[in-house]
């Protein structure tokens, strides 16, 4: 099951890669935020929660951003991300310190060889 769902989103990359690809520099009314319209394109299951006319709103929007803002945005989302993750570990991991539920983040979203890295790292730092 994993696997074939790691496929489709192989293949779904390669094809955002494709039209990201062809968006850029395709003509003088593209630009880089050609390829957030591309995105929105491939991936509209996932947001086919959105009017299409308010899909088409938020997709100028994010063409007419600055890359400042595009920025600013991605770190907020990925923020965001990150408390909800770190939240859902801490109600499944009752009674965990701060310490068990951060290196169970890093093992969950970095791997475990990168976890216990970290885990001797902040042992040995701990002695010092």
């Amino acid at each position: 099951m994993f696997r074939a769902h790691d496929r489709r989103a192989g293949q779904a990359r390669d094809v955002f890669a494709a039209r990201c690809r062809g968006a850029r520099g395709a003509g003088p009314d593209r630009g880089p935020g050609a390829c957030v319209g591309a995105w929105i394109r491939q991936n509209e299951a996932m947001v086919n929660d959105t009017h299409p006319r308010a899909a088409e709103v938020q997709i100028e929007l994010l063409r007419r951003a600055t890359v400042a803002r595009r920025f600013q945005l991605a770190r907020a989302l990925s923020e965001w991300t990150i408390q909800l993750s770190r939240r859902g570990l801490c109600e499944t991991m009752p009674g965990a310190s701060e310490l068990e539920v951060g290196l169970r983040f890093v093992e969950l979203h970095y791997g475990p060889a990168l976890a216990a890295r970290v885990a001797a790292y902040l042992a040995k730092r701990s002695e010092t």
